[in-house]
Formats: structure tokens, sequence, C-alpha cells
């Protein structure tokens, strides 16, 4: 039997060469028999990568030029950049999906500064600020809760990302006291929320995870 490592497929007899691309076969003994075919790095989807990047800026480039050119009330340039980088740093973090803590905690962030572009751009009306990031933030935990009581195996996976949540959900109230958002009532509700679910999280913790915790916040 021989190998061909191009077609990476297993010829039956002595061929010399592969009937398939015509390149030059190995001979396989029992020593160096392949069960699963060698999986060789091409660099496509790399080159496939850099192109979709140099289409992006160039999008981008195009859309503030014709914004700039072609005046208009909506600054809808802003909403193209917004959506361009959230696409991006969805593809960077791909990898998280695999841990969905991580993943719930990034796609906070990034959609929240999504809408927040897309509020500005079209005249920034507050509804971005006064209503929907303190409803990400409860839904963000919420969804977080439901999968710790659901699959109590991912508890400590997911119990940091829920901390950082609620810490930003208690902080957000900063965000009335400094004049930022003149609806406070939001606010509030996701201030208490995020305190009652933080502590919670300490009270239904394990023995283990609390001492986990102590020692990665040195108290």
């Amino acid at each position: 039997m021989t190998f061909c490592r191009r077609c990476s497929v297993k010829l039956p007899g002595d061929e010399d060469v592969c009937v398939l691309c015509g390149s030059r076969t190995e001979r396989l003994d029992d020593t160096r028999r392949r069960d699963y075919p060698e999986i060789r790095s091409s660099g496509v989807f790399r080159t496939v990568v850099r192109l979709l990047a140099l289409v992006s800026v160039a999008f981008v480039i195009a859309s503030l030029y014709l914004n700039w050119r072609f005046e208009s009330d909506v600054i809808w340039s802003l909403i193209a950049l917004a959506a361009t980088v959230y696409c991006w740093l969805t593809f960077f973090f791909r990898k998280s999906y695999r841990n969905p803590g991580l993943m719930i905690f990034v796609q906070l962030l990034a959609v929240s500064a999504l809408g927040y572009l897309i509020d500005l751009s079209t005249g920034n009306h507050g509804w971005m600020i006064d209503y929907v990031i303190p409803g990400l933030l409860i839904a963000a935990q919420g969804v977080m809760t439901v999968i710790m009581i659901v699959r109590p195996a991912l508890f400590r996976d997911f119990i940091l990302y829920e901390l950082e949540i609620a810490v930003l959900g208690i902080g957000s109230v900063l965000l009335t006291v400094f004049g930022v958002t003149e609806v406070w009532w939001p606010y509030c509700v996701v201030s208490v929320y995020s305190a009652l679910l933080l502590a919670g999280t300490f009270i239904f913790a394990d023995r283990r995870t609390r001492q986990e915790l102590v020692k990665r916040f040195h108290f």
C-alpha cells in the first residue's frame, strides 16, 4: 500500500504515482500506516481574512467620505463603522463561544457600544443610555443566572463574569449621579437587582468557589 501526501489518500497496491494528482507516493508498511489523513494548513483562511479586512477598511472610508460629501442630518457612517467593528469583535472572540460566560460579557459590551453609536449618529435622543443599557445589564445577568441554575457544573466558569456584570450594574447608577442621564429609575432597578444577585452569588457559592474568589480578589 502507498500513500499520497498531496491528496491524503491511501492507494492499494504498489503505485509509485498517485492516480489522482500524479505526485510521487510513499510506501506504507505496518509501522507507518496512516489511519487518518494528515491535516495541513493551506493559508487560505488567513488570506480570506486579510481580504475581508481590506474590504472592511475600504467600506468604512467610503461611508465616511459619502456621508461628508452628501450632507445629511443623520451621521449614518458611524452606524456603518460601529457595525463593522462589532462584526470584527465577534470574529476575534469567536473562540469565546466555548465559554458562554465570556461570550455574554463580550456581547454585552459590544451591543452597548454599537447601540450608543447608532443613537449618537441619529440625533442623540438618549434612548440607549436611558433604557436599553440598563435592560441589557439585567438581561445578561438573568441569562447567566438561568444557565447556572440549569447547569450547576458551569457555576465556576460563570461566576467571574457574573460578578463583573454585577459590578457594572451597581456602578451604572453613577451615570445618574454625574448627570449623564436624567432617567434615574432604570439604573436604580439595575443597581438593586445587581446587588441582590451579587449577594446571592456569594451565598449559594460552595466553599471551594468562595475560597477561589478570596484568592483572586485578595480579600
